[in-house]
């Protein structure tokens, strides 16, 4: 599959200006340059990404390449809804983010919201899975390699490629 980016990382990961960029450039990296895909879908995670109009350009550019995976956002919402009815902690805010992983089967999430990980690892929450996500929090993470790598692709959203170097320099954020 690839990666679900939370709306709070995706400055860090698309915009080598932002100071944090280098923590998650690798994630950038093997989205472009890897056989990963970005994973996008629900009304909830939608709704965060078209307050960022300069990044919704950039995923424009990835899905015209094929490296974008859209998830059913009705599946999405409905399964937040599962959720959120499990769930009523004042600080789980990020339902649609456990929401999207479990549907899509998504196995890595990038993501600096440290106080969602303890949801986001709650097996509860996970249908159709065994293993719960991975979590990618920065350049330092250990241990990376066995993160970001063509072991945690998984089949819903083949075909994986990577994209041919023209396609790379055709990119306006590389």
């Amino acid at each position: 599959m690839g990666v679900v980016v939370d709306a709070n990382t995706i400055s860090a990961v698309f915009n080598r200006q932002n100071s944090e960029h280098k923590d998650f450039e690798p994630v950038l990296f093997w989205i472009v340059k890897g056989k990963a895909k970005l994973v996008i879908g629900g009304s909830v995670y939608m709704s965060e990404l078209a307050k960022m109009e300069y990044y919704l350009r950039l995923i424009a550019e990835l899905t015209r390449l094929r490296k974008v995976y859209r998830a059913d956002d009705r599946e999405v919402d409905a399964h937040q809804s599962d959720i959120l009815s499990q769930e009523a902690a004042s600080d789980f805010n990020d339902s649609h983010i456990v929401s999207l992983l479990s549907v899509t089967r998504c196995r890595i999430l990038c993501s600096r919201d440290t106080k969602s990980f303890k949801y986001i690892q709650d097996s509860r929450f996970y249908r159709l899975r065994v293993d719960r996500p991975k979590i990618y929090t920065n350049v330092g993470h250990k241990p990376r390699r066995a993160i970001l790598c063509d072991r945690n692709l998984c089949a819903n959203c083949e075909p994986h490629f990577q994209l041919s170097q023209a396609q790379i320099r055709s990119l306006s954020f590389i």
